[in-house]
Order: structure tokens, then sequence, then C-alpha cells
């Protein structure tokens, strides 16, 4: 018989009586009660015929029946069945068989992967034959794929079974696959494999891809060409079926059939963090930190550092394509030094190498240039009208436009607060800089832009290029700047320069770090405005703690930061976040990446090359007077923005990680017709999509949208289904960002569903602009429902004909945090309480500790013509005995809302 957990239930179905009569009983046991229930005649649907040694499992809250023995004398099935136990007293057959499955057979092995992919292994036929294929049934397109050739091709454990039946099979959290045991020729056997079922599937996306791209229009080859290695497309039923005959299969898996429009599945792959130091060839540079490194053409380049023997002068090359690291033999190199920068030229053709403290503790003030074609180094004079800036080391400094930019650091008159104990214990007040200086290195000539917010800034480039005295003429003040500080970092991004962090006099101080102010300001400077930008307050998402000497690097138009030393535990750090700045936000990455990353240090070299963040050396702080250089090497697969157009075909697969972004572009919608289950199958745990573009639907105001339908406007995504996003933290999802990205239902709520467009439990969501249009379901919260600690940020968000049967038209929070700021609910309907929001403390009945104080608060938002059932036509708060619930409600409109 199959036994198999589901929803909290154990069911039995089908096996053998102690007649040898196969059977169709279908039971389930309740653990808690410990109480049989048979629900054979109850069961509704598609009811399959009696089953022996069948395979049996779960997966999203289902179960599956595949093959078996029908009857005594052998004849099998080669059928697949799906069972809804929702409601378990009333279960649901429905027979999902499709062409180019296994063959009939009993005794597979049978077994769910990441909830949403079945595997059938092996198995016995009608005639006894013993069988050792592998195929995979996808649950989300509803189509059977096989995995035999690949297994004939020795990529998969699997190539070395030999046929067998009635093995035991099980999924790992890794998605892979354990088959062990069963009987084959010999008997039976206790034999232990791994399927690797990320390999299987993408085997057969990348080869069907390969057959669609073919197919294609040859007007769009080229443009097609650069997408293949990203973008694959799933199987049509026949490899060599046409274009068209594709498309087509694939609306109707979706059970769409409008041109234009797409249908997204979002592929969970993990990003690999990889020390290469293993790997590596060549002279492999020695251990040291306060590096200078950049990239240039896809290689990196080292200069010097502090060593273990002391300030360091050589120059290595670090080629990725072969993964080997060259040290270049030149003449007339800097001196030996740390503590400085290196920076590229922007035609590609130079180094840069300005700053730092050499061995006898000076700080030189020349700029060396290192031409890379003829592999010299040479000192740039400087023009007889420009003067030499004071020495520092631990500044930042970033190339943009042809020009040097360089924020303060530590000047030569800087002292130990505490002997000994170095830059981790704070410098001298007197001589740690906050000047802002610009180096033309066409003419040659350093200019002081400023240094505090009285001074003078040009008001235009050009302006501060070429006048030869510097500053003057027409200009501007910049009203805020930087605090002094040294151990910051400091890049070039869209035109303008980022700086983050670092420490100084001005800074936060913490308990055990004497003398030390620690910064986790993030500060834009764009040469075409003039003015420094304190961006902190603005930004979003999770920031970095306060830091010193941590590393910052810009990788597809993104900026990441690495480490460094923090004084909240008088450590060093191995942290990873990234910096967006279209939207503003921050997002913490080590906590998504494969691979358990490098150790904590400070002072490391951070640079980006063909895709990928590399990471080399720097020191890990061990205590006040030992900090222990490092010589490793780390290779990290950058976050993407990843832009997607239809042009790829009505149904694409995207090779999308937790951490990437996906823009869609406003004149595109994607149907979603299964339910993107994060961090389940091979969704990511992290979903974030932003709309580039204007074309979508606009808001309109306080009379609403009239229009049953919305308009004319594009919908970025059109759920084709029951079911929509779902971010569950304890399996592993962190959160879903939505940035001007607008969604559609169904019309005026016509097609309710079990869940709302958007589900999150323990998670953050974040959603800015955009929408919801005639999302509706069963159960609470029409379109957001949000429980179990989550919290929820919602910004100019509009709500249009969002209804439930249960609470919350629109938006149902329960335990949860909730910030509704500019949001808009139109004709927003509960079946009990609460016809926009419904949002209530929670807390197990008789629980021992009262549940966590949740809050709700909105601010300049507009209800108009909701309703509700019982309670609360617009709003609905609400508390009970073992949780609570405070709300702050300001600059709100309710119109012609009741209940």
């Amino acid at each position: 018989h199959g036994f198999a957990a589901c929803r909290g239930l154990l069911f039995v179905y089908g096996g053998y009586d102690d007649q040898a009569n196969v059977l169709t009983g279908l039971y389930y046991l309740n653990p808690a009660s410990l109480e049989w229930a048979n629900v054979t005649e109850a069961a509704a649907g598609d009811r399959p015929t009696a089953r022996g040694y069948m395979g049996w499992t779960a997966a999203g809250g289902r179960l599956y029946l595949f093959g078996g023995e029908e009857t005594p004398d052998g004849e099998v099935s080669d059928k697949l069945h799906e069972l809804d136990v929702s409601d378990p007293d009333r279960p649901v057959w429905t027979d999902i068989s499709q062409p180019g499955g296994p063959s009939a057979r009993q005794g597979p092995a049978f077994v769910a992967s990441n909830e949403t992919v079945l595997f059938v292994f092996g198995g016995q036929d009608s005639h006894q034959v013993l069988q050792n294929d592998l195929f995979y049934f996808d649950l989300l397109a509803r189509r059977w794929n096989s995995c035999h050739a690949l297994a004939e091709s020795s990529l998969l454990p699997v190539a070395s079974l030999s046929p067998f039946y009635l093995a035991a099979a099980a999924g790992s959290s890794n998605g892979d696959v354990i088959v062990f045991g069963g009987v084959d020729s010999g008997g039976f056997n206790r034999n232990l494999y791994r399927v690797s079922a990320h390999a299987c599937m993408a085997q057969r996306t990348s080869a069907i891809a390969s057959a669609a791209f073919n197919a294609s229009d040859a007007n769009a080859t080229n443009a097609n060409a650069s997408r293949v290695s990203e973008t694959q497309l799933p199987a049509s039923p026949n490899a060599t079926d046409s274009q068209a005959s594709a498309s087509d299969h694939a609306r109707r898996l979706l059970g769409q059939p409008s041109e234009g429009l797409a249908a997204v599945n979002v592929g969970r792959f993990a990003r690999v963090i990889t020390n290469l130091s293993g790997e590596l060839n060549g002279q492999l540079p020695t251990a040291r930190t306060s590096v200078g490194m950049c990239e240039v053409e896809g290689n990196l380049y080292l200069f010097g550092g502090m060593g273990l023997d002391g300030p360091l002068n050589d120059l290595f090359r670090f080629e990725p394509s072969v993964n080997t690291w060259f040290q270049l033999n030149v003449t007339d190199p800097p001196s030996a030094r740390y503590g400085h920068a290196m920076v590229a030229t922007d035609d590609g053709q130079s180094l840069l190498v300005f700053g730092g403290v050499n061995a006898e503790g000076q700080l030189p003030t020349d700029i060396h240039r290192f031409d890379i074609a003829s592999e010299f180094w040479e000192v740039i004079q400087l023009d007889a009208k420009s003067d030499f800036p004071p020495g520092r080391r631990w500044h930042g400094m970033a190339m943009l436009d042809g020009c040097l930019y360089v924020f303060g650091g530590v000047g030569p008159n800087a002292t130990f607060i505490v002997p000994k104990c170095g830059r981790y214990c704070g410098w001298g007040v007197q001589d740690v800089l906050r000047d802002f200086l610009r180096f033309n290195l066409s003419e040659r000539r350093w200019d002081l832009i400023g240094d505090g917010p009285s001074q003078m800034i040009a008001s235009n480039v050009a302006a501060l290029r070429t006048r030869p005295e510097g500053i003057g003429g027409a200009s501007i003040r910049s009203p805020v700047w930087p605090a002094p500080r040294d151990s910051l970092s400091l890049v070039a991004l869209n035109g303008c320069v980022l700086m983050f962090g670092g420490q100084g006099p001005a800074g936060e101080a913490f308990p055990g770090a004497p003398g030390l102010g620690f910064f986790g300001d993030l500060w834009r400077f764009c040469p075409s405005e003039g003015v420094w930008e304190d961006l902190t307050a603005s930004t979003t998402g999770e920031t970095p703690c306060l830091r010193l000497g941590h590393g910052m690097a810009v990788v597809n138009n993104l900026v990441v930061v690495f480490g460094g030393f923090t004084g909240l535990y008088f450590a060093d750090l191995n942290d990873l976040y990234s910096f967006d700045p279209v939207d503003n936000r921050w997002r913490r990455l080590d906590g998504h990446a494969q691979g358990s990353g490098p150790s904590t240090r400070d002072s490391a070299g951070l640079t980006a090359a063909g895709g990928r963040v590399y990471l080399f050396g720097g020191s890990f702080f061990t205590g006040l007077e030992v900090s222990v250089p490092q010589a490793d090497l780390w290779g990290l697969d950058a976050p993407r923005q990843m832009s997607v157009s239809d042009g790829a075909g009505p149904d694409i697969f995207l090779d999308f990680y937790d951490w990437d972004v996906l823009l869609i572009p406003s004149d595109v919608t994607f149907v979603v017709a299964s339910p993107i289950h994060l961090c389940k199958s091979f969704f990511p745990c992290e979903l974030s999509v932003t709309t580039v573009g204007d074309n979508g639907p606009a808001r309109r105001g306080a009379q609403g949208l009239e229009s049953s339908t919305g308009g004319n406007e594009t919908w970025q995504i059109l759920r084709d289904g029951a079911r929509g996003i779902v971010c569950i933290a304890r399996e592993g999802c962190t959160g879903v960002v939505l940035n001007g990205v607008w969604i559609k239902c169904a019309e005026n709520g016509s097609t309710a569903g079990i869940d709302p467009a958007v589900e999150v439990d323990g998670s953050a969501l974040e959603i800015i602009g955009g929408g919801f249009f005639g999302c509706s379901t069963y159960e609470d919260g029409g379109a957001i429902r949000a429980f179990g600690g989550s919290k929820v940020l919602l910004r100019d968000v509009t709500f249009v004909h969002c209804r439930t049967d249960g609470r919350g038209g629109a938006v149902a929070a329960a335990d949860a945090t909730l910030v509704a700021t500019g949001c808009e609910f139109y004709d927003c309907v509960a079946g009990k309480v609460g016809g926009g929001i419904a949002a209530w403390g929670y807390a197990c009945y008789g629980a021992e500790e009262e549940g966590e104080l949740v809050s709700v608060t909105i601010s300049s938002s507009l209800f108009a013509r909701c309703s509700a059932n019982e309670a609360g036509g617009a709003l609905y708060l609400g508390s009970g005995d073992y949780a609570s619930l405070v709300a702050g409600i300001s600059k709100t409109d309710f119109k012609k809302c009741n209940s």
C-alpha cells in the first residue's frame, strides 16, 4: 500500500489484502487523536483503479499516485493521479496523466523533489521486465520529461544502476534524490544512489533552448544570441517542432490563448562563493593587507600592501580565464607601502597609485602611473600651477571621467590614542581628514573641491575642470558634508561617486573601542550637481552595520560591500551586502550564497571582473596587538539586474538567483499560471521585481478606477490561476520586493483562489508603487496575506476590486507589522471584517506568554467604496487575550465605506 504524510495527516491508499486482492481504499490517520477515517467513497473526481506496489508521495500539499499493479495477474498502470486533500473528508481525485512519460509498471521508486517535481525510477512492467529509466514530471508545467539520455551519458549516477524495482526513495534538502535498496536481477540489494535532480532538469531545458533559438526568426538571431546563456526555453512535445508549434504548446499548458503574453518560471540556483586558492597556478602573492587592487579588461591587478615582514611594492596580475597569477618584473616601482589606493584609468591603459605609508613611516604625495602595455612605472609630473595635497593613508579614491576623486584619510600628523592598538583604537583627532580632492589626469593638476559645508563648489563639471585657479566664479555651496574619516570606501557609478562607512572622531563610539568612532552612512557626490547628498535616511532594506576597512566594488550596476571591522563586536566581519542606486535599497547577500565564504577580515582587496566579485588578502584582527595578514583569493558570482522581454518566446525559464533583480518592461505582461512558491523547487529564496518604463496603469485619484478591466494598460503580472507568490521564512524564504509592479488577477475579483496574490509568513514584503486589480480569495487577504511576524511595507500602492470571503478584502495581517503610506483602496470587499485592511494580533490559545506586540501604521492613504459584511467597512484592527496590537492612523480619508 501507499503511505504518505500530507497537511499534518497520514494517508494510506490501496495495497493487498490477505487474499492477494488489489484494493482501492483511501484512509487517513490524525496523529493528534489517533483516529482513522475511511474516505474511499467520499472522494470525488477521477478515482483511480485498485493499485498495489504503486508510487505514492506528497508534494505541495497534495498527494500523487503513479503506476502500480491493477490486478492479481500482473496488469500494471501508467496513470498519474493527483489527490487534493485540502478538505481531507472530501478529497478530490484528478487524472493528470500526460503523454511522454514512463511506461506502465509496478514497484517504481517515486518521490517528490522540492515540492514541484516528481521523479520516477525503475520498476517492473507487465512482463516482469525490470527497468532502470529515469523520468520527472513538472507539476508547474504538467508534463513528463525523460532524463534517460542524460543517464546514458554518465552525467548522472543513475548511469550505473542495474534494472530494479521496489526501491525506497527520498528527496534531500538540496533537491537531489536518494535511492536505496530494492530488487534487481540478482535479488535484494543494499545499494545507495544519489541522483542530481538539478542536473537532470538543467540538461532538459538547455537542450530545448538550443532547438527553440535555432528555429527562431533570422532577424532576431543577433538579438537573442547574447541571451542564450541565461535564458532557457522549456520543451515543446517534440524538440524538432517549429517555433510556432512550441509557442502554441506553451500557451495550451498555461491556458492562455492571447498573443504577446509570456510566462515566467524563476529558477533557483545557489550563488557560488569559491575559494580559488587551492586551484591557482603561477607565482602567488604572499599574505598581505591594506593592498591596492583593481580590474582591467577582465584581469586583476594587485600592488603592495603590508606583509608579514613589512610593506611591499610588488605587482601581480591574476587572469581568471586560466586561474593563474603572474608577477610582473618591472623597474622603478613606487616605494613599498600599504594603506594606499589604486584605480585603473577610464581607457583601461594605466593603473594609478596614490597615498599610503612607506617603510619609514612617511606618507608619499606623488602619483604613480603604470602603463599596462609597456609594463613601465612612472611618476606623473604635476602642472606648474598645481600643489601637492597632504600625504594620507586609508583614504577613499575613485576614477570618474578622466579625474581622480579622493576623500579623507589619515594625515601625516596623526597619533595613536591607544599605543600599539593601531587603527582599531582610533587616531588623533587633529589629523583625520575631510578634504575632497580632484586630480585632472589630462591637465596633471590637483584641485581642492572643498573640506566642509562652507566651501564653494563649482556648479558644473566643465567649470570645475577648466579654471586654473581651482574654485571660483559661478558656484554653489554644498549644504551638507561628510564628517572627517579614514578607512572608508569610495567608488564611481553612473556619473557620481558613492562613499560608505569609515572611522573618525565624529562617528558612533562603542564600549571596548576607546577613542574610535564608526560610520555607517552612505553619501553621493555628482560633479554635474556639485553637492554632497546624504542617502542614509532614504535607503531601504537591511543596512550594513557601522564599519571601517571594508571592501566596496561596483558590479552589474550594483555596489557590493564586504566585511570590515566594527565596534559593535570589536571584531572583523565577513558579511556581504549590495546596494541598488535605482531604488536606494540595501540587501544582505551572504545568507543566500552557496559555500562557506571568506573568513572575517578587514582591509582586503575587493574588485569586480567579468560579472564576478574577487576578494584577496586582508587581515584578521585577533586582539589589540595582533592582526594576521591573509593570502587567499575568493570569487563570487555577482548579483545581476536581468531585463526580460517577450522576445524570448511565450514560455521562458530564467537562470535567476536569490539576490538578482528581475526587470520587467512596462509594456510586457507575464502570465503566472502556477504558484511561485519561493525557496521551493527551482524558485529563489528571495524575489525582487522592478518595472522599467512608464506604460503601466496610472493612478486615477479619488475617483478610482471606474473601468472594470482597469483600462487598456499593460499589467506586468497577470495571474492565471488560483495561487500567487508565496514566501515562508521557515522554508528559507527571506522576502519579496515589488517595485512599480501591477498585478491583475481577474475582472472585478470574479475568480477567487485559495491563496492571495502575495503571501508572506515570517518574512519581509516591500511594495513600492504599482498595485493589484481584481484579486480575491476564499480565505483571508484578497491581494496580500501576512502573518507569523512578517514585516510589510506598502508605499504608494493601489488596490482595486479586491475581495475575500474572510478578513481583509485587500490586505490581511495577523501577528505582522504593517506600514502603509500613500496607498489607495477602491471597491474592496470582505465577507467578514476589514473591507480594505484587516489586522490583528495573534497568539496560540492557552499560550503561557502573550504574543509579540504588533503594530499598524497608516498614513496619507485613501479608502473609497470599501465594505465588509461584519465590522470595519474600510479598516478592522483587533487584538485578543493572548496578543496585542497598536495602531496609528494619520492624514487618511474614508469615503463611502460601510459595514
